[in-house]
């Protein structure tokens, strides 16, 4: 079934794999965001340019339409996720929100029950600036407040990629390759990850399941950052400098103090498969390693 599907973002890193996912499959895509980076995807796919934090743009840009489904990759405050809700109200069936592992405290194996939007309260709104993980959970409490849109937040860890904007697997090879030293609070600390193309196929994948409420996605398996390191160390022929406290500069932004992994057996029962890490780390940290070398 050809789907109506509204991208909020959706030009770069894993919103445009998920575009282009949709795309491939047939579905009718436009974009909603403040147009500022070309998505490379042309004649393909219709867009709305609004800012989504000014209301009256966005509503503007949302007036009279309608899609099957909306996903939200750009919402971070709970404001923010109040006002969409309010401007979709019969105007979508479903609402998928990228939403984040960083909702949890760190656990091994975190089952989606660790954090329940649905009970949660909170009398403060945060920024992303302010408390990121908080501001997460916030905007989560919103959407499972409108069971009419059949929310999904759909939890991802720490994703990575060739298109990764955020640069943070590449400090760490960057570092390692120039003698640099890293600090972790804990370098025995395991860490879940998804590649971002997966993450956009994934997206795609629970759209058309019977997945409701929180969902973890990730690759299957995780990685002690020792194991990173070693990797690392590997592919640039340097041994990676420990460095014993958090300098100025050093502190690794994957260093967290204990595991912080997820369980995917939700993910696994709607019969949502992903590639394993260990299938394709390596090849990644090769490339950026690589990229020093050109």
């Amino acid at each position: 079934m050809i789907k109506k599907v509204l991208i909020l973002g959706g030009n770069r890193f894993f919103g445009k794999h998920l575009a282009l996912s949709l795309l491939q499959s047939g579905h009718q895509v436009t974009l909603l965001n403040r147009g500022q980076a070309d998505d490379g995807l042309g004649s393909q796919v219709e867009r709305l340019k609004a800012d989504r934090q000014k209301a009256s743009e966005l509503a503007n840009a949302l007036r009279g339409k309608n899609w099957d489904v909306v996903f939200d990759q750009i919402c971070y405050t709970a404001n923010e996720a109040k006002k969409i809700c309010e401007l979709l109200q019969g105007q979508t069936q479903n609402l998928i929100f990228t939403s984040s592992q960083s909702v949890y405290d760190s656990g091994a194996l975190l089952t989606e029950d660790t954090f329940n939007p649905a009970a949660y309260e909170f009398s403060k709104e945060v920024t992303p600036t302010e408390d990121y993980s908080e501001a997460k959970r916030q905007c989560e409490t919103v959407f499972a407040r409108h069971p009419e849109l059949h929310p999904v937040m759909v939890r991802f860890p720490l994703v990575v990629g060739r298109d990764d904007y955020t640069g943070r697997l590449a400090w760490h090879v960057q570092r390692c390759a120039n003698g640099l030293p890293i600090y972790f609070p804990n370098v025995n600390a395991k860490l879940s990850f998804i590649r971002s193309d997966r993450a956009g196929k994934a997206l795609h994948q629970i759209m058309d399941s019977s997945i409701e409420g929180p969902v973890n996605c990730a690759c299957p398996g995780d990685i002690r950052l020792s194991d990173l390191m070693t990797l690392i160390e590997k592919k640039t022929g340097r041994p990676y400098v420990k460095s014993l406290r958090p300098e100025d500069g050093t502190h690794s932004p994957y260093g967290v103090k204990n595991d912080w992994t997820m369980n995917l057996d939700k993910l696994a029962n709607a019969g949502i498969a992903l590639p394993s890490l260990d299938s394709w780390i390596s090849d990644l940290v090769a490339e950026e390693a690589a990229k020093l070398r050109q």
